[in-house]
């Protein structure tokens, strides 16, 4: 039998799957990093916890988004990602680039995945298309 244009690919799946599995991780990671912090409230708020809590909450929304539209979640992740690695660069004391890489490296990881996914729907969408006709062509 052969594969339908406007089905899903395997890459495609994968991609998605690997996507989420990444996002929701990372997110349950902020999530779990965030309670335990809030409840221990052994340090004063600075503003780098602030910088930090937000950059938690951008990957936690930007994982939420993505479920229903990859698109715009992997850009938040991905903006983000790129947001908290520059942040890490900057504030870090030594091995700017490893704080920079393991601090933003997830949220720009899942991110990429998700505008990965993404393009291959739209290819496929267009391949659909191709092969059933336009609406324009009164199809």
């Amino acid at each position: 039998m052969a594969r339908d244009a406007g089905s899903k690919t395997r890459a495609e799946t994968v991609l998605r799957w690997t996507a989420r599995l990444v996002a929701s991780v990372l997110a349950l990671t902020w999530l779990t990093f965030g309670v335990i912090s809030t409840l221990a409230a052994g340090e004063p708020f600075t503003a780098e916890s602030l910088a930090i809590a937000t950059f938690g909450l951008v990957a936690i929304a930007g994982a939420v988004i993505a479920w229903r539209r990859e698109r715009l979640g992997g850009s938040v992740l991905f903006l983000g990602g790129v947001a908290f690695a520059v942040f890490a660069y900057w504030s870090a004391g030594r091995n700017k680039p490893l704080a920079a890489l393991f601090s933003g490296g997830p949220m720009l990881l899942a991110g990429a995945l998700f505008w990965a996914a993404a393009r291959l729907a739209v290819a496929r969408s267009a391949r659909h298309l191709d092969v059933h006709g336009s609406k324009r062509d009164g199809v």
